[in-house]
């Protein structure tokens, strides 16, 4: 969310748990080319799906569900305790995915 002010505070990145992290790479190489209004506005651009934002709960589940079907992890598995996806939210995070894909120009 503050990604911009962050890195004009000195950070040279970000530690996330951004299920599309490739969408921030586009908001630091607006920064460090020096277009911060572009860096701003690429930030708009992510995705705002209040699964994906949750910080407890289900969305750990669901950011994680994403990046093991993105071939960016090789398991969901959680550490602890936490709420698991069911069927239902399988199917939820097809259409889901299909937004993010459309919204970040991947067919």
């Amino acid at each position: 969310m503050f990604l911009p002010m962050e890195l004009g505070r000195g950070a040279d990145g970000a530690m996330t748990g951004v299920a599309y992290p490739e969408m921030l790479v586009g908001v630091c190489e607006k920064y460090f080319a020096g277009d911060i209004q572009g860096a701003e506005k690429r930030l708009r651009r992510l995705p705002a799906d209040r699964a994906l934002r949750e910080p407890a709960g289900i969305g750990l589940a669901i950011r994680k569900e994403i990046l093991r079907r993105r071939g960016i992890t090789k398991t969901a598995a959680l550490r602890n305790a936490r709420p698991r996806l069911d069927a239902d939210d399988h199917k939820e995070l097809d259409n889901l995915m299909a937004r993010l894909d459309e919204k970040a120009g991947r067919r």
